[in-house]
């Protein structure tokens, strides 16, 4: 348990901090009770009087988030790369996120790269959807022949997951 008071840019805070179990969480909570005042955040802001949810991961969500997406890699591009080559398939991988607080598609991109050049067979291309919004998705291309996310703006189109369902019958 620790209390504080400090000073950032001008903004003066005050927090209490309790850590706790939650009943059904098999992790810390960290609950922080705060009051900003400053020039950057007047007694009348929007967000003053909220609560907010924040997102922290102890371990290094950058290592994590590479070895996840090699493995990925190593997996789907060995079975893509059957279909290019007995059928001259033009080959996508499809990979998915959920999580709006701690995924983006530019670190999704900034990771995906470099876990790709060592590799055979890739696929053509690869896509990224945003399913956290339940009956909204997005569909984002981070990379494609020549291509990657930063340079083809071909990004955050939007597409109703009842389209998908009725596709694929799923």
């Amino acid at each position: 348990m620790g209390d504080g008071f400090g000073d950032l840019n001008g903004i003066v805070f005050i927090a209490c901090t309790r850590w706790q179990p939650a009943a059904d969480a098999p992790f810390p909570v960290s609950q922080h009770r705060g009051s900003l005042d400053g020039p950057h955040f007047p007694s009348e802001s929007p967000l003053g009087g909220r609560f907010i949810v924040k997102f922290l991961v102890a371990s290094d969500l950058e290592k994590a988030r590479t070895a996840r997406l090699r493995k990925a890699c190593e997996t789907k591009y060995p079975k893509v790369a059957v279909w290019k080559r007995d059928a001259g398939a033009r080959t996508v991988l499809v990979l998915e996120e959920n999580d709006l607080s701690l995924t983006n598609h530019q670190r999704v991109t900034d990771t995906l790269l470099p876990a790709e050049v060592n590799l055979q067979d890739t696929a053509d291309e690869v896509f990224l959807v945003s399913s956290h919004i339940a009956k909204t998705w997005w569909v984002t291309c981070l990379r494609r022949t020549g291509k990657i996310y930063y340079d083809d703006g071909e990004r955050f189109h939007e597409i109703d997951p009842a389209e998908l369902i009725q596709l694929t019958r799923r």
